[in-house]
């Protein structure tokens, strides 16, 4: 959570006489100049230059100059799932994913400016249980939440259904996150008993003890453990942390 403080960065390029630079000027938002709420829980730019802020009291869009302020209301289903956003995301299609700290998951249609629910097919816990929004480079949304339950939206449907089978996951492990590697062009999946890859070339499923594509990173960090969050860059680096300590292949 981010709390207390939002800076906004405004990206200024200028050319001076021996090199291109860039500045950046920082403007800072606190409730006393139109945050919602000094605690935040997400914060993106979407693909129309909006920056939108998920508070502990709405969620807000800015457009540089002004912030308009969404809330949740118990008689309209299509105000946003809660005061709380706790994740968002914008999808390929350019969906807006929100999260809020009670579980519900649905689509805030940046047109309308409405909120979508989408059911969660299954278990559904009576606390709030983090989670998150990802996609597949085959093109499938997932739910994914920080117990290991995977769930695959149904886009036929509008719901999410299970989807563990989806990210070829180690026998007897959950994996709550995963990341593609455009570079290599393989899937890692964070893992509750360590790091998992996925090579959809030979179609093998790589971890400790289960090598079978002798993959180097898989053999250097076989013993890490529980990894709790992990990303590739456009590079094709790997970055991962890992319970309790932290690593970066």
């Amino acid at each position: 959570m981010r709390s207390f403080a939002l800076v906004v960065f405004l990206f200024l390029s200028f050319a001076t006489l021996a090199q291109q630079a860039r500045q950046y000027a920082f403007r800072h938002f606190t409730t006393m100049n139109g945050l919602a709420s000094n605690g935040t829980g997400a914060v993106l730019q979407d693909k129309d230059g909006y920056i939108w802020i998920g508070t502990q009291n709405g969620l807000q869009r800015y457009d540089g100059n002004n912030f308009i302020t969404f809330r949740h209301r118990i008689s309209d289903p299509s105000s946003i799932p809660s005061d709380y956003i706790a994740f968002m995301y914008q999808d390929g299609k350019g969906n807006l994913w929100l999260i809020g700290d009670n579980n519900r998951v649905g689509i805030f249609d940046l047109k309308r400016l409405v909120f979508k629910e989408v059911p969660v097919i299954g278990e559904t816990p009576d606390f709030y249980l983090p989670s998150h929004v990802a996609e597949l480079p085959t093109g499938e949304t997932m739910l994914m939440r920080v117990d290991g339950t995977a769930f695959k939206y149904d886009d036929q449907k509008k719901q999410f259904i299970k989807g563990d089978d989806v990210l070829h996951v180690p026998p007897n492990w959950k994996c709550t996150h995963f990341a593609w590697d455009a570079v290599g062009k393989k899937l890692w999946l964070g893992c509750d008993s360590g790091l998992a890859q996925y090579n959809p070339v030979t179609k093998h499923v790589n971890y400790k003890e289960h090598n079978i594509d002798n993959d180097p990173i898989i053999k250097t960090y076989e013993n890490v453990g529980q990894s709790s969050w992990l990303t590739v860059t456009k590079e094709g680096s790997l970055l991962f942390a890992v319970w309790p300590d932290m690593a970066n292949a």
